[in-house]
């Protein structure tokens, strides 16, 4: 199993699925390597989350197990693209489909944030991420940086490098 040395900070590559202006859920199908528009609505789009859904690159590739991940960003992407971000932090959720936070650099740049730590985000942007799952059930609960970095490297593919 790969390693990654647990720091307050970790950037890695997120492959974007699902952009924020985009009302209905997108799919990626591995068979074409294309991302298509489905007729389900988009639980990010729906909860108004600032910023981008998709996985961490080389953690995986949907429908296959991946790690999905919530990327605050203000650059609109397309599906398909790009981006590096810092993790912020996971929603570790019951049902095992957690979900990593991440910022970009444009966010980090915008608000003058030091410490990518979900605890020590702007009031605004931990607010509006926690809106996306406002319900915590049993089992379940919000995760900090050296957390979420820590899940990572002990749950990470043999062949994933996050880059």
């Amino acid at each position: 199993m790969n390693t990654i040395a647990l720091t307050s900070q970790l950037a890695v590559t997120c492959i974007i699925e699902q952009p924020r202006h985009e009302a209905f859920r997108v799919r990626y199908d591995p068979a074409t390597g294309l991302f298509k528009r489905t007729e389900a609505h988009s639980l990010p789009h729906a909860r108004k989350f600032q910023g981008d859904y998709g996985w961490i690159a080389n953690s995986g590739t949907p429908p296959e197990p991946h790690f999905d991940v919530y990327v605050f960003t203000d650059i609109k992407h397309s599906p398909g693209m790009k981006v590096r971000a810092n993790i912020a932090g996971m929603f570790f959720k019951s049902d095992g489909d957690h979900k990593f936070v991440a910022v970009a650099d444009d966010i980090i740049s915008a608000y003058g944030i030091l410490d990518i730590n979900l605890p020590n985000l702007p009031t605004k942007l931990r607010e509006n991420i926690e809106g996306v799952y406002p319900d915590l059930y049993p089992g379940e609960s919000w995760l900090n940086a050296e957390q979420a970095i820590a899940f990572l490297n002990n749950n990470l593919p043999e062949s994933g490098d996050l880059n």
